[in-house]
């Protein structure tokens, strides 16, 4: 809990200080809603930071690699990874990442997964993976982050024409 005290002195006739009136008030909300409004701050700032580097860079690889960077920071996340779909769509390679995946690069793999019925591909399909704990995420094994000490990811899949 956030609080927020005003205090004002009393003085009698004489000028004398006799008694102080506090009141203290909780700030939580107006201090969350801060938060949120500097996370968002921050999070424009990265995102047109990026949009200038994209108009004075047409390196695709270099402003994917700036991109994982800008969000990995952003988000504070350990790793960030760009996939593309290769093959029949059934394996990914890594197209840019921050952390350990920056020597992944161009690496294809055929995802383990806990559950056989949803792979990574299908995670990464419907959306971007955002992991914050390693050890509670049960979508897909994350084996090869765990070996590299990583516990916190965002993870997204690019490529051309529609997914499923």
């Amino acid at each position: 809990m956030w609080a927020e005290t005003s205090c004002r002195g009393i003085a009698d006739d004489s000028g004398e200080l006799t008694e102080v009136h506090c009141v203290t008030r909780d700030i939580t909300e107006r201090r969350r809603a801060q938060a949120e409004l500097e996370r968002l701050l921050r999070q424009q700032s990265a995102i047109a930071a990026l949009g200038e580097q994209a108009l004075e860079d047409d390196d695709l690889s270099r402003l994917l690699r700036r991109a994982c960077s800008t969000v990995a920071m952003t988000l504070g996340v350990e790793a960030c990874g760009v996939f593309r779909l290769t093959g029949e769509g059934e394996r990914v390679a890594v197209e840019a990442g921050t952390g350990w995946l920056e020597e992944e690069a161009g690496r294809v793999s055929t995802p383990t997964v806990n559950d056989p019925s949803k792979g990574l591909v299908e995670c990464l399909i419907e959306g971007p993976t955002i992991t914050d704990d390693m050890a509670e995420e049960d979508r897909f094994e994350a084996r090869a982050l765990e070996r590299n000490g990583v516990t916190s990811a965002i993870n997204v899949l690019i490529g051309q024409g529609a997914f499923k």
